[in-house]
């Protein structure tokens, strides 16, 4: 199951992710951090989370933004704790510094991006990433393809792949 937060972005990479039978795509829009949770407690195996959105960093702590309230990492990894993702894809403004500059910890593979981060790079970034994911199903080749193609120039994306050395 892949699990995507937003509106026109969740629009594109449903619509490239719906051939793909793999995969249930369930698009979430204008999320309560109650919902947040609730979905994490209610669907027993989530494979991927793709979050884009806003980041709030007024007070020195960057936290993602929901209709209701905005959330800490702390308290995103307490929301999600329970889910061994492969990819969780963090789309919004500051999420490496959201994440402390680490990897989300229950997660094989994370992409985030650092400092601010437009509406048309975050789009364009993404759909070259699921474009060439709905196919290969590998994220290697799919963070290639959205590096050549990102329209960030230097990209400020980072993709934090597992350690194989532990």
């Amino acid at each position: 199951m892949l699990i995507l937060f937003s509106n026109e972005e969740v629009d594109n990479i449903s619509q490239i992710m719906e051939s793909n039978t793999n995969y249930v795509v369930l698009p979430i829009q204008g999320c309560t951090t109650t919902l947040f949770i609730t979905i994490f407690k209610k669907f027993q195996h989530i494979d991927i989370i793709h979050i884009a959105g806003h980041t709030d960093n007024s007070r020195r702590n960057v936290m993602l933004k929901f209709v209701d309230s905005n959330m800490r990492f702390e308290a995103f990894k307490r929301a999600t704790h329970s889910h061994q993702f492969s990819l969780a894809v963090l789309n919004c403004c500051s999420t490496f510094e959201f994440a402390l500059g680490n990897k989300i910890p229950n997660a094989s593979t994370c992409i985030l991006h650092q400092d601010l981060v437009l509406r048309d790079v975050a789009y364009n970034f993404m759909e070259c990433f699921f474009q060439t994911f709905e196919h290969t199903k590998d994220v290697h080749p799919s963070w290639d393809y959205a590096v050549q193609n990102s329209n960030e120039n230097p990209p400020r994306y980072y993709c934090i792949l597992p350690n194989l050395n532990s």
